[in-house]
């Protein structure tokens, strides 16, 4: 699973609701709100500019954005694959670390 330790409330962070990265869950790029504990399991929570949560079970999956790296980016880079496009082992973790590491330039 990807979860990135350290990260403060106010980051800018890309998350997924399960480290799969499957495009038909819920994904968001948004601001850290810190932790939501529901038994064992450790989730996420991400609001917009507004603090409004993205989803209200959070998010399991989690990666704080580069300040190099422009989040708009990575909105456009992964609406490429929403359903039917995306091939059917897609993972959004693969397609989108890429841009977090500023390895390339998103198309």
């Amino acid at each position: 699973m990807i979860t990135e330790p350290g990260l403060s409330i106010g980051d800018y962070v890309f998350a997924t609701k399960y480290g799969d990265g499957d495009p038909a869950d819920g994904w968001a790029v948004g601001f850290y709100n810190g932790p939501l504990r529901k038994g064992v399991d450790n989730r996420h929570m991400v609001v917009d500019e507004e603090g409004k949560n993205f989803r209200g079970n959070g998010f399991r999956a989690i990666a704080r954005i580069p300040s190099e790296v422009a989040g708009r980016d990575i909105i456009a880079y992964c609406m490429q694959f929403e359903f039917p496009n995306w091939p059917e082992d897609l993972n959004l973790w693969d397609v989108v670390i890429p841009l977090l590491l500023n390895m390339r330039e998103p198309t």
